[in-house]
């Protein structure tokens, strides 16, 4: 199985065993694998809050932000070292556009839409969780690409 296999089953809650050592998913100062199920952890969180109705921790400026989150963190800090690479450029992208859609999803459901931010949440939402997924594995594998 390959990597990004591995990372679309995780997004779809399939959890199954890494198929390459765990030492390989490091790139610079973050395993891949804990960046993406960190992205997977949250959206589960809110979809349990959801159905819970306790929503009201989440606010909208604060998921909307794309540096707060582990991988923001990761994105805006030690990530920066690939700045300029294209597949650096897409993972931030894909990452701010997650951003965006978890934002907007909590926004609907703050204003009573209670079945759009669902539906947002289990399709959108969980398309861009992948995008950053498959993103990490993009840049993962450029960098190494560079170092061979």
């Amino acid at each position: 199985m390959s990597l990004k296999v591995w990372v679309e089953k995780l997004i779809n809650g399939q959890e199954s065993p890494l198929p390459v050592p765990k030492n390989y998913l490091m790139l610079n100062g973050i395993y891949i694998d804990d960046a993406v199920r960190s992205h997977v952890e949250w959206r589960n969180n809110w979809f349990n809050a959801l159905r819970a109705h306790k929503s009201d921790t989440y606010e909208v400026e604060k998921v909307s932000a794309d540096n707060l989150c582990k991988v923001g963190q990761w994105i805006y800090g030690p990530g920066k070292e690939y700045e300029g690479m294209a597949e650096y450029e897409a993972l931030k992208q894909k990452h701010a556009a997650f951003h965006c859609c978890a934002g907007e999803v909590v926004k609907l459901h703050n204003n009573g839409l209670f079945m759009d931010s669902m539906m947002i949440t289990k399709g959108e939402l969980q398309d861009t969780s992948l995008k950053v997924g498959v993103g990490l594995v993009d840049l993962l594998e450029a960098v190494q690409k560079t170092l061979d």
